[in-house]
């Protein structure tokens, strides 16, 4: 039972992104096409910046473009400065509601792509959580309190992912966009 429950919840965090499921700014198609229509100027501003060696640390959406990571740019530069002048130049307040913005369609992009397997698994938790609750008596309280936060971990990261489904319309629209953008970084 405890193989099965781990499998499960670890099949859930996979690539499931820890960010907070709203931005400041909705996204709606007026916001996702200055967003995609900015990515012509930022990236190759983003291109120039020296990254360290990647470290997953569950921030980013699976398949998030690190290219398209703001972290690594110190705050205050003269590429700071560009890239946030760039970000206001396309409507956005500065380079971070630009990078909030981003990462919001980023996660959008991933809850089109993964929409059927979410509710699969959301629906597999439930009935692990219930069956773990019938035969708690099996498992010492460490374990069963861990077994829990892990069950409650997994099932927020999903509901991140499906917080995300009103953005749907005005991100599918740019799909093909936001593609030929990173594909011309290739």
């Amino acid at each position: 039972m405890i193989k099965r429950v781990l499998c499960i919840c670890s099949m859930a965090l996979m690539g499931l992104p820890f960010l907070a499921s709203s931005t400041e700014l909705a996204l709606d198609d007026q916001v996702v096409t200055r967003y995609v229509q900015s990515l012509g100027e930022i990236l190759p501003v983003l291109q120039t910046v020296e990254r360290s060696e990647p470290v997953w640390d569950g921030g980013l959406p699976d398949g998030f473009p690190p290219m398209l990571e703001v972290d690594q740019v110190e705050r205050g530069s003269e590429i700071y400065r560009h890239l946030n002048n760039l970000a206001q130049k396309h409507g956005f307040a500065g380079l971070e509601q630009w990078d909030a913005v981003g990462r919001h369609i980023w996660l959008t992009r991933l809850y089109i792509q993964e929409r059927e397997d979410l509710d699969s698994v959301y629906e597999q938790l439930d009935a692990l959580e219930a069956a773990l609750r019938d035969n708690a008596r099996q498992y010492s309280t460490a374990e069963l309190e861990q077994l829990m936060r892990t069950f409650q971990t997994s099932k927020n990261h999903i509901l991140r992912l499906i917080a995300t489904r009103n953005d749907v319309l005005p991100v599918q629209a740019h799909l093909a966009e936001l593609d030929a953008a990173l594909a011309s970084l290739e």
